[in-house]
């Protein structure tokens, strides 16, 4: 297995990878943004015809090839891209993980220990981390971060 990747910061994906059973994995970027903080519905199917074409592009070889698998969904950014988990709550009995900005699946292991960790109260490098119990940015009013995330889409294309 040749474990090869890609990263393309046109924002057309964010990767492409190989599986071990060599199919091609696909993830992306061209994601819309719901006004007044509005949650996608899952499978928002113009994102996976925007992620067919762009993979279709980069690799126009592959035209044609079946997709077997589609999938999306709500993504929960931060202003800075990078997440907090933490514990809060009068009793410190709320423990949290919030703003994975897109690598959710990756980053929720490095969080499920952190969190087990600080709910076992133990004190480590993980405890310690940058993102524990940060302060996040404020990203503004509901209609500043609408009219925000279109200008950052425009200036990223």
């Amino acid at each position: 297995h040749n474990e090869l990747a890609m990263y393309d910061k046109r924002l057309e994906f964010d990767y492409v990878l190989m599986s071990r059973d060599n199919r091609i994995v696909i993830g992306g970027t061209r994601y819309p943004y719901y006004a007044n903080d509005g949650l996608s519905s899952g499978n928002n199917k113009a994102v996976i015809r925007e992620l067919e074409k762009s993979l279709f592009t980069t690799f126009p070889q592959l035209k044609g090839t079946p997709i077997e698998y589609k999938w999306g969904g709500t993504v929960g950014y931060t202003l800075d891209g990078d997440p907090s988990v933490g514990v809060m709550g009068t009793d410190n009995n709320i423990y949290y993980g919030v703003g994975y900005s897109g690598h959710g699946v990756s980053f929720a292991h490095t969080a499920a220990r952190i969190i087990t960790d600080l709910m076992a109260g133990e004190k480590n490098d993980f405890t310690d981390f940058y993102l524990v119990n940060r302060n996040l940015p404020f990203a503004g009013t509901r209609s500043t971060r609408y009219i925000g995330f279109q200008i950052f889409k425009r200036f990223m294309q």
